[in-house]
């Protein structure tokens, strides 16, 4: 088995960065990737394909505030399509959620993808750090945030079929990662 490690801050010239604004910076005393666009989100794709059927990504988030998302692609052709799966923290005392949103020609389609076959909540406080982790085979993919090993969401049917191609970081508004990891 191989396994793939990146810090993102030390790492980052084997990820295209394109419209993503990302770069580096550090929250709660740790180097991270931070993401701070409130337009239009790009990804940050790995600059090689990974071509593995089934694979564990993982990666520590933090959001500094109360509105931020942040998460992980794979399965990506391009930065214009690629599965996306990601977090939100808690607001107004509301539990924070996980969201499936396969990005499809550059459209987010979390407005199609909703309801609890593609949302769960999610345990993550604004302002602290919490893996997130995706169990990735060839047609689906579960979603655990935390230490837990029980999935918080299973997507039985990958939207854009095998999940071959590159992975990487997503972040819209503010938002932090670090420590990306494929095994």
């Amino acid at each position: 088995m191989s396994n793939f490690q990146w810090n993102l801050t030390k790492n980052l010239n084997d990820f295209e960065l394109g419209d993503s604004g990302a770069r580096p910076g550090i929250w709660r005393g740790k180097e991270a990737l931070y993401f701070e666009k409130n337009d239009a989100a790009a990804p940050v794709l790995l600059r090689r394909d990974l071509n593995l059927d089934c694979f564990r990504l993982q990666a520590e988030v933090a959001v500094p505030g109360p509105y931020g998302f942040v998460g992980l692609a794979f399965g990506a052709r391009d930065a214009q399509n690629f599965e996306l799966v990601y977090i939100s923290p808690e607001v107004d005392g509301g539990p924070g959620e996980i969201q499936y949103d396969p990005i499809m020609n550059g459209s987010s389609t979390w407005q199609i993808y909703n309801g609890p076959a593609y949302q769960a909540p999610a345990p993550m406080q604004p302002g602290e750090w919490v893996k997130l982790t995706l169990d990735v085979l060839s047609d689906r993919v579960a979603i655990c945030v935390g230490d837990g090993t029980v999935p918080q969401l299973v997507i039985p049917n990958l939207q854009l079929g095998r999940p071959e191609g590159k992975i990487g970081v997503w972040g819209y508004l503010p938002s932090y990662i670090r420590n990306l990891s494929v095994e």
